[in-house]
């Protein structure tokens, strides 16, 4: 991509568009951003864990993968903007990428929060939870076995809640999974982890995340809020789920004060995350990556109608109550206006 813009929302952010327009680079560029190791403003070291044990913050090579014949030092080149919460204060940064070691790696340059430092290239400390696609490896293909999650065992009526909201059900019971990857699952009692399907599976991934933030908020008297990025994050679940996630989120979005980015081709979801945006233009974004045209242009707040149209390379039905706005059309005479004419109406 060249010289776009992205804004999130406050709350949510649906990222959808054709393969190769970047949308898993987006999320891949806000997790690099951010670490969680540090709070530089009282120079004091930040040990917290996810319930599952992982840090709050994405490695390196869970979301870039890197060309050696295309990605060279230099070649990309990301602007930051952001509100800091340790700072309090706007700030900004580039993410480039650069020779570090033997191949290259996007770094954060000019941390404006850092200026006077002996190192303004450091990433800004806040706690970031990655939901990759790795997360949708198949169950019958893992490593997996049980996993003990103390704080799992302490609130299992609440993740079983969440997952009951999010799936239109009734799950009496929870069960921490570990291995390849660590998760949790709500089933019922005539049957077990082992037996639940890929969209219980990615529900449990998500409802852990959620209240790993929960955790850290308990925990970490200077809590500032938390990104959640999710990959495809309608995977397996059907759709009245998907509407159910995005009323779960905002609600959480709210109590934990999180953002929440997110990648999909659903057209429930994307539409219904566009209604909401025409109610709350701050906390709602749908954001549609389009190289229809060539190089990808980013269309902010596009209804399923239309991105459906571009994806589809189809003209929108206007009969189905889409509402469009005029245009003016202008002729160099009039026997151009006429043939117009008859292409819309047959006659003349």
């Amino acid at each position: 991509m060249n010289d776009v813009a992205v804004e999130f929302g406050d709350y949510i952010t649906v990222v959808c568009g054709k393969n190769g327009t970047s949308k898993s680079s987006i999320l891949g560029i806000a997790a690099q951003i951010f670490s969680f190791e540090k709070d530089y403003v009282k120079d004091e070291s930040l040990a917290f864990r996810q319930i599952a044990g992982g840090m709050f913050k994405s490695q390196y090579s869970d979301h870039f993968r890197i060309s050696e014949k295309f990605d060279v030092p230099g070649s990309m080149s990301v602007n930051i903007d952001l509100l800091d919460g340790y700072t309090n204060q706007a700030a900004t940064a580039k993410l480039e990428l650069m020779k570090r070691g033997k191949s290259p790696r996007p770094v954060v340059r000019n941390n404006s929060t850092a200026a006077g430092s002996s190192n303004t290239s450091r990433n800004f400390t806040h706690p970031v939870i990655f939901l990759s696609l790795k997360r949708l490896y198949p169950i019958a293909a893992r490593d997996y076995k049980l996993g003990d999650f103390d704080y799992l065992e302490q609130h299992k009526k609440d993740f079983i809640a969440l997952t009951n909201e999010l799936l239109n059900r009734n799950a009496s019971l929870a069960t921490g999974t570990d291995g390849t990857i660590s998760s949790a699952v709500a089933h019922g009692e005539n049957y077990d982890q082992d037996s639940v399907s890929a969209g219980e599976d990615n529900a449990g991934q998500i409802i852990l995340a959620l209240m790993s933030f929960r955790k850290l908020k308990e925990d970490y008297a200077d809590y500032k809020g938390g990104l959640l990025l999710i990959d495809e994050a309608d995977a397996g679940l059907f759709p009245t789920a998907q509407v159910n996630l995005l009323k779960m989120l905002d609600r959480e979005c709210k109590n934990l004060d999180l953002q929440v980015v997110m990648t999909s081709h659903s057209p429930v979801l994307i539409e219904y995350a566009y209604e909401q945006s025409r109610q709350f233009r701050r906390k709602y974004k749908t954001i549609y990556l389009s190289n229809t045209y060539g190089n990808v242009q980013v269309m902010q707040d596009w209804s399923w109608a239309q991105i459906s149209a571009d994806i589809n390379t189809k003209t929108i039905d206007t009969s189905s109550g889409v509402s469009l706005p005029r245009i003016n059309i202008y002729f160099e005479d009039k026997e151009a206006e006429d043939f117009l004419q008859l292409c819309c109406t047959g006659s003349q």
